[in-house]
């Protein structure tokens, strides 16, 4: 085959120039490819955004439903805002002496009282009032600090001011005291209004039983106990009623009501064992109405008898973590007396003097061969994987003549016991709620106190599961049982440690920061503004 003549004006790319090519296509190839990503990126963070801003808008709609909102409460709204803005507030009030901070915390407290009022205008009159102070004082940067919350105040509606002031306040160094102070007062006068002049007599009785009590020598974590049972029959039933009423009503806030939970049988059942164990019943009923309050929205589909056998299991964790507080407080009291009994002969006329019971030893042992018989204790590990303390008390009961030392290593593993058995009992509030009220089998995974159920494990497995992880903790000196979860308010976001509502999925805790470039105080005029204005 003849070939045509070679043509040498034909352009033939050099082997230089086609690596060139080749480099400029994989150069746009990457420019495309990095577009791509950044478009991608952007999209995700426009996700991201929406998603924070969508937990941001739930938290704080938790607070506002929320009518007696606690320090957790606040912060966990006042964390969700931006970080530098939180920042800024900490730096300055670090930056003044110690008079001028003080005065601030004072302000601030006496405004929240105010707040929680409702009495709006008193609040804006009151921040604008501060904010001149400090103008004339020549701290411009904090008065307009103080003077944008009024004007946000002033937007606000009158069921917004006390949870907006209550947010700044949670931010600052010293507001977790500042709230809980003045939500005790607010208790107080809210109890007070309920129940007259009667209560308020039996408080200040019951307070002064409690100093009286501890300077003759009673152990503080059972003097509550023994001061209320030394007050007269109207004062000791007085205090009762309050604290009935505070149950119910935090109950009533989680969707537990008289008609579709037996809130009665529980109150009844708390003041059994407070008044068996010499248990402080205000602290007792708190973490026992926090347990229930896990039930909230599927109580109406629970048989008659998994209520009554939640009850049961809901005091049984309150008591029992009381206890153990208990116990502990007793065991460091006998720690620090070197291996004697002070003034004391034996171990039972120092624990009726520290208890101010006189058949304590003999409740001790009771409670001792209770334990020792406990699902949850015949559940530990054997051998070197038991806590030293846990394993003296496996031993059998001290002898008569043990010294302090021994006294208190035994209470301390009574203590640990019954952190085992709190536990326990805890996750089967979550188990009989999640598995229709059976202790059979588990028909789906569930979180089961600070546990998660497998399914078609049994409720005996779970225990001897948290049996052994909680020995093991303690034998490794972690600390054993972690503390037990504050339920998410339903329609909030659930936050680390927290369980669920029942009846809803855990959602992950939200990040810090969801508004970005806002202000502190233009987030909350948003939050505070429904859709459309007011």
């Amino acid at each position: 085959m003849a070939l045509g003549p070679i043509n040498y004006q034909m352009q033939v790319a050099t082997p230089f120039e086609s690596v060139l090519q080749g480099m400029t296509a994989g150069a746009q190839m990457a420019n495309i490819e990095a577009a791509r990503m950044q478009r991608e990126a952007q999209a995700a963070a426009q996700q991201q955004a929406v998603q924070q801003q969508q937990a941001l808008d739930q938290a704080y709609a938790a607070l506002r439903a929320n009518p007696n909102p606690q320090f957790d409460d606040y912060e966990r709204v006042a964390l969700m805002l931006p970080k530098d803005r939180a920042d800024v507030v900490f730096k300055a009030f670090e930056s003044r002496s110690k008079k001028e901070q003080q005065e601030t915390l004072n302000f601030s407290g006496n405004l929240l009282a105010v707040a929680k009022t409702g009495n709006r205008d008193m609040v804006v009159s009151m921040l604008n009032e501060h904010a001149q102070g400090l103008r004339n004082a020549g701290r411009a940067a904090e008065a307009k600090t103080w003077e944008d919350s009024a004007r946000l105040a002033e937007l606000a509606g009158p069921e917004d001011v006390d949870r907006i002031v209550g947010i700044s306040v949670a931010k600052l160094p010293g507001g977790k005291d500042l709230i809980e102070n003045v939500n005790k007062v607010e208790q107080q006068r809210r109890e007070a209004k309920l129940f007259g002049p009667q209560l308020t007599q039996a408080r200040a009785a019951a307070d002064q039983a409690v100093a009286n009590a501890v300077k003759a020598g009673v152990d503080a974590q059972y003097a509550p106990a023994l001061a209320v049972a030394g007050l007269g029959k109207a004062q000791a039933e007085a205090i009762k009623a309050a604290s009935d009423a505070k149950f119910a009503d935090q109950l009533n806030q989680a969707g537990l009501t008289e008609r579709n939970w037996n809130i009665r049988a529980a109150q009844n059942r708390i003041t059994v064992e407070t008044a068996r164990l010499g248990l402080d019943r205000d602290k007792t009923t708190a973490d026992i109405a926090l347990t229930l309050a896990r039930v909230g929205e599927i109580a109406n589909s629970l048989p008659d008898q998994a209520k009554k056998d939640i009850n049961t299991a809901a005091v049984a964790s309150g008591t029992a973590k009381q206890q153990a507080v208990q116990f502990n407080s007793l065991a460091d009291k006998l720690a620090a007396e070197g291996g004697g009994f002070g003034v004391f002969s034996s171990a039972t006329d120092y624990l009726k003097k520290a208890t101010g019971n006189q058949g304590y030893m003999q409740e001790l042992r009771q409670e001792f061969t209770r334990l020792r018989n406990s699902a949850a204790v015949q559940s530990l590990p054997p051998g070197p994987a038991t806590d030293r303390d846990i394993a003296l008390v496996l031993e059998g009961f001290p002898p008569a003549n043990a010294d302090s030392r021994t006294m208190a290593g035994f209470l301390r593993g009574m203590a640990k016991l019954q952190d085992i058995n709190s536990a326990v009992e805890n996750a089967r509030v979550d188990w009989l709620t999640n598995n229709r009220g059976s202790l059979a089998r588990a028909r789906s995974g569930f979180q089961a106190g600070e546990f998660t159920a497998n399914p078609g494990e049994t409720f005996v497995d779970l225990t001897a599961r948290i049996s052994q992880d909680i020995s093991n903790r303690y034998a490794a000196g972690d600390g054993g049982a972690p503390r037990q979860p504050a339920p998410a308010i339903p329609g909030a976001p659930v936050q680390p440690g927290q369980v669920a509502p029942a009846g809803r999925g855990p959602r992950p805790a939200p990040p810090t920061s969801p508004y970005g470039g806002l202000s502190n105080d233009e987030i909350l005029r948003r939050l505070a503004t429904p859709p459309g204005g007011r």
